[in-house]
């Protein structure tokens, strides 16, 4: 349910009604949210069939003023950061990049908890899948994800007590279905990705929860992601950019051998840039011959970097 459809309200002078609050009796303010669901099954008067379960709650609504959230502060973002100086929570949710900030300020949390307190059979497995993507994003993947790459990846993210445990057929579906759960009524942490055009979801892809792409950046940054991960990639993954990524990043952190797939799986989708890379790394094992001709190559398609590294010709 989007922020748009959410609602604030403020009841007085219910207090005598109800009997007063605290020690003394008067008039007080109430403040809630509600989504226009939960605001319809409070205030709808039911059938003669029906028991009245919520009379009470009726009542006090029908004294209330509502407030009408947006769907999107795209268009009060200058002042959602005035105030988001002074309001930690504001300043959270403008770090996840968008501007649903009712959206990430009423579940964001949630999704975290969801994400960190697995519960049931298929929990850690859930968390697994969430695990790899937030690594592939913080790592220089942007946009959807491949179901398989996930897939690939995510055994190296359990332990190996988990991993015996799983059933081979099912894990994977039960763990993307616990991934996909639905946080209060408004998002789920891997979610579906709309068609460019035209109604429906792009098969075989996810996306990661703004929020929980935040959160990984910043609770994961000193984590290496395991072998599954890099291997999912250099077998799954045919964005040129998205691999010279993540073979930068290998490479950073001293994976060389996943580093050499990732450029040569980049190479072979088209990019230049891999090639030079690739001829860094042979050229820093002292492999000058195997350089030269990376290089060469690279110079070759185009690469003035590289070009500039063979010298005068």
């Amino acid at each position: 349910m989007s922020a748009a459809q959410g609602r604030s309200g403020g009841v007085g002078d219910a207090g005598e009604r109800s009997g007063g609050v605290g020690d003394a009796g008067g008039p007080f303010i109430a403040l809630a949210t509600l989504w226009p669901d939960r605001d319809k099954a409070l205030t709808t008067t039911p059938t003669a069939s029906k028991d009245d379960a919520h009379c009470q709650a009726r009542a006090l609504l029908a004294q209330a003023d509502y407030i009408h959230l947006p769907p999107s502060f795209a268009a009060h973002l200058d002042t959602v950061r005035h105030m988001a100086l002074r309001d930690a929570s504001l300043a959270a949710a403008l770090e996840t990049g968008g501007t649903d900030v009712t959206q990430v300020l009423a579940a964001g949390p949630d999704l975290v908890a969801h994400y960190e307190h697995t519960d049931g059979p298929h929990g850690v497995y859930g968390k697994a899948l969430i695990s790899v993507a937030m690594d592939a994003h913080r790592l220089g993947i942007t946009g959807p994800l491949l179901l398989a790459f996930l897939h690939d990846a995510a055994p190296g993210y359990v332990t190996d007590s988990e991993r015996a445990a799983a059933d081979p057929d099912t894990w994977f579906s039960d763990a993307l279905t616990h991934a996909r759960t639905l946080i209060k009524q408004i998002i789920r942490p891997l979610q579906d990705v709309p068609q460019s055009t035209g109604m429906g979801a792009v098969p075989d892809v996810v996306s990661l929860a703004d929020y929980l792409q935040q959160h990984g950046r910043r609770t994961r940054q000193h984590l290496c992601p395991p072998a599954t991960f890099w291997n999912a990639a250099t077998h799954r993954l045919t964005n040129p950019d998205h691999l010279v990524h993540l073979a930068d990043a290998a490479r950073r952190r001293h994976r060389l051998r996943h580093a050499a797939h990732l450029y040569c799986a980049a190479v072979d989708a088209g990019s230049t840039a891999a090639a030079r890379r690739l001829a860094e790394m042979r050229e820093e094992a002292g492999d000058q011959r195997g350089a030269e001709r990376l290089y060469r190559a690279a110079a070759e398609a185009g690469d003035t970097i590289a070009l500039m590294r063979l010298g005068p010709v």
